[in-house]
């Protein structure tokens, strides 16, 4: 098993390392099975047919020498995924091998399964947690020709990033005259703080030659409706007893 990436990785290298032991001196095929396992997810890089071990998974799973149903997690670590071999014999679950660690984010995985869930029959997916795939090996409900066929459609898909244009709208830039504020200034000129003078110091104070701005504050005082009563002076009934004084003394 000399390739180099999991691209190399095609039905027939896969039926080869399922071949039957020809002599005691060759190995089972169990073992060749699964240092091929080991061989993908050791060279395995991101886009670059990783993807290609649900298709051995699947072909895994119809081997004759498993006591048991094959069931594959694959779980989310971040920069990689972790995967679990597990064998159900209808009492309980045995770990087929040892958990393997792929150098390859979780959604490439899952995003290569979704594109094509045939390839990877007798397959299929379990309920499961968020950041886990659950593949369980269920009775086919096609030939395995129509497997064959669609078996590596699902090798090469992995998440792609693309720039999407979106239409957007021009709106016209409108001048509003001086004469709606009131002064005549617009209420941006006039409210200066002090907050804008520091950060217009310090930032003249970061590249040398330049002087520190000096921005002339000017306080925007706005009148308030207020709701007082009238003095008493200014009341009709006050005027009227003042004038009657008045006229008394006249």
């Amino acid at each position: 098993m000399g390739f180099a990436t999991c691209f190399e990785v095609d039905q027939d290298l896969i039926e080869q390392a399922l071949t039957p032991a020809r002599s005691l001196a060759d190995p089972a095929p169990r073992d060749k099975i699964f240092a091929l396992i080991e061989r993908m997810a050791r060279i395995a890089r991101p886009r670059q047919g990783a993807a290609r071990l649900l298709t051995v998974f699947a072909r895994l799973a119809e081997c004759g020498w498993l006591e048991g149903e094959l069931e594959i997690l694959l779980c989310d670590l971040g920069e990689a995924t972790g995967i679990d071999l597990m064998l159900h014999d209808g009492l309980s679950f045995v770990r087929l091998h040892a958990p393997i660690r792929v150098g390859v984010p979780f959604n490439e995985f899952t995003t290569a399964y979704e594109s094509n869930p045939l390839a990877v029959s007798p397959l299929e997916q379990a309920p499961a947690d968020l950041d886990v795939l659950r593949l369980r090996a269920t009775e086919a409900t096609h030939s395995r020709g129509a497997r064959n066929a669609a078996e590596f459609q699902i090798a090469d898909a992995a998440p792609t990033t693309e720039l999407v244009s979106k239409p957007t709208i021009k709106l016209r830039a409108v001048t509003i005259p001086r004469e709606a504020y009131r002064d005549g200034q617009p209420p941006d000129a006039e409210r200066t703080t002090s907050t804008d003078k520091a950060r217009a110091n310090a930032d003249a104070s970061e590249q040398p030659g330049k002087e520190p701005i000096t921005i002339e504050m000017q306080a925007v005082r706005q009148k308030e409706a207020r709701d007082e009563p009238p003095l008493a002076s200014e009341t009709p009934e006050t005027k009227r007893v003042v004038d009657d004084i008045d006229q008394g003394w006249e």
